[in-house]
């Protein structure tokens, strides 16, 4: 019995050693902007960043049962090369007023190439999730994409080119993407952007509406009861999901 519980705990440090050293981001699957499930609810909400109501001064606006804010998330971090805002990049037409509101304002570069952004108060181990919304209906000419990366463009955490044409194309005028990563032991996170354009000197890297969800598994509770066996009490572990 010493020896399991030995080979158990050893298990244990292997795991979350590997899990602080893994902060690198896992996109999934580029998607278009369409309809307000678009918006993730998986496991609970960390915090959320909206360009247009920091420009504009809006309350809390609910889409998907999301309560998106100007930006709550600790110790967030931009360069001052992108900070530049704009609340015209229009409306998506998706069948959601709230989420046709808050797509239609954006922070961008203005130094004509990427950007980035960080934020903290992560719990160092647990699993989270971030979705990036870019988009803008606007005709003027040009098509422009961006890649998302944690750590260096090109690497295997370098998401697929997720595009806000700027150009008049229907339907597809914006996109999103979500990806996965566990916080490291500085319990911060940084975001890049690698920004592309079909017109020189407009690669503006740019954010329509971002969050982070906590979707760490639920850890099982444990209890005990308590037998006696030959004079002696003899405690077992049970274990219960939480809900």
């Amino acid at each position: 019995m010493k020896k399991t519980i030995f080979y158990l705990s050893l298990m244990g440090t292997v795991v979350l050693t590997a899990n602080a050293q893994n902060a690198q981001i896992t996109w999934s699957s580029v998607q278009y902007i369409s309809v307000s499930s678009d918006v993730s609810t998986s496991g609970t909400l960390f915090g959320t960043w909206s360009p247009y109501l920091e420009n504009t001064g809006g309350s809390g606006v609910t889409v998907n049962g999301v309560t998106f804010v100007a930006n709550d998330l600790p110790n967030f971090s931009v360069p001052g090369y992108f900070t530049s805002t704009y609340t015209g990049f229009g409306n998506p037409g998706t069948s959601d007023s709230n989420y046709n509101t808050l797509l239609q304002g954006a922070q961008f570069s203005d130094n004509g190439t990427g950007g980035t952004f960080s934020f903290g108060g992560l719990t160092a181990g647990d699993t989270y999730q971030v979705e990036v919304w870019v988009e803008d209906t606007r005709n003027i000419g040009n098509r422009r994409w961006e890649n998302l990366y944690e750590n260096s463009y090109g690497d295997s955490g370098t998401s697929a080119a997720i595009t806000f044409p700027a150009d008049g194309s229907s339907p597809d005028l914006g996109q999103y993407d979500i990806g996965t990563f566990v916080a490291n032991s500085t319990g911060t996170e940084t975001i890049n952007f690698e920004t592309w354009s079909t017109v020189g000197g407009n690669q503006c890297a740019q954010v329509n509406l971002f969050q982070v969800r906590d979707i760490t598994a639920p850890v099982p509770e444990p209890s005990t009861l308590a037998l006696v066996a030959g004079g002696g009490i003899m405690m077992l572990l049970a274990f219960r999901r939480r809900a």
